[in-house]
């Protein structure tokens, strides 16, 4: 008994340290792509136009299938760039707090990540004001929201059906009925 019980203390010992692993490393994606974001949305139009101007006219061209694109295509290529990066941010950053917050109910949590996503789209936005040749745009701002609440949601429903198993399969195990004909 002895053995089975320390056999057990082991498999949850080290099923914890795999929990501490993954977490850190989620958090440290999460903080590390709102970070590429905040850097991105908060240059300056000149230093921003030069920090991928190139790069971004290339892979536009390359989208597109043509030699060179419109500043209507170079505009929504950002913007479906924005879309990406808001989506992946939504993803990782419900995933980080689910993962993190694991004695907290799933309603706490998912409220938690959607108003950090929320925030940060709308600081990366409404902070242009503040910058030299930038400005702010509710229609990007909302792509933003939009973006990371979709990423969100997908995350989130994913965990709330993880929780619905798991919680029906616990209830099947401790809640067995006496079949009717067993009755005296």
């Amino acid at each position: 008994m002895w053995g089975m019980v320390q056999g057990d203390f082991r498999v949850m010992k080290k099923r914890k340290r795999s929990r501490i692993i993954w977490t850190v490393l989620f958090w440290m994606i999460f903080l590390v792509s709102v970070a590429t974001i905040v850097y991105l949305s908060f240059q300056n139009g000149t230093s921003s136009a030069e920090l991928g101007s190139d790069v971004i006219e290339k892979l536009a061209a390359e989208y597109y299938e043509k030699d060179t694109v419109s500043t209507t295509e170079l505009y929504n290529f950002r913007q479906m760039g924005r879309t990406i990066a808001f989506f992946i941010i939504g993803i990782l950053g419900t995933a980080t707090i689910h993962l993190s917050s694991e004695r907290l109910p799933w309603i706490v949590k998912s409220v938690l990540s959607a108003g950090i996503l929320l925030v940060i789209a709308w600081v990366t936005e409404k902070c242009k004001i503040y910058l030299p040749t930038r400005h702010y745009s509710q229609d990007e701002m909302m792509i933003s929201m939009a973006a990371s609440m979709l990423g969100f949601s997908i995350v989130s429903l994913i965990t709330l059906i993880y929780n619905l198993i798991q919680h029906m399969s616990h209830r099947d195990l401790s809640n067995k009925r006496i079949p009717s004909s067993q009755h005296g």
